[in-house]
């Protein structure tokens, strides 16, 4: 038991609740893949010079994220899991 509500295992559930770091960086995760799908939404031909570079930049840094995220797995022993799963 806690003596922060909401912390540690939610009822009916094996799964911790994510600690506050781990939201942050999966709503950046998605706030950045968001932002990526709206500037790919206009044509590259329309795109301004910042709008480009902005893409490249989320690019790479959601690539940076992926391959964290592959090596934490393998690290951990998971890294048949997402191709069994499949």
């Amino acid at each position: 038991m806690t003596a922060f509500p909401g912390i540690g295992h939610p009822r009916g559930t094996e799964e911790p609740i994510p600690a506050p770091s781990d939201m942050t960086l999966a709503a950046r995760i998605e706030g950045l893949a968001g932002e990526e799908l709206a500037l790919l939404a206009i044509p590259a031909k329309e795109r301004s010079r910042a709008q480009h570079d902005r893409l490249r930049a989320i690019g790479d840094e959601l690539d940076r994220a992926f391959e964290a995220l592959k090596e934490r797995a393998h690290h951990l022993g998971r890294h048949d899991a997402a191709h069994e799963q499949a």
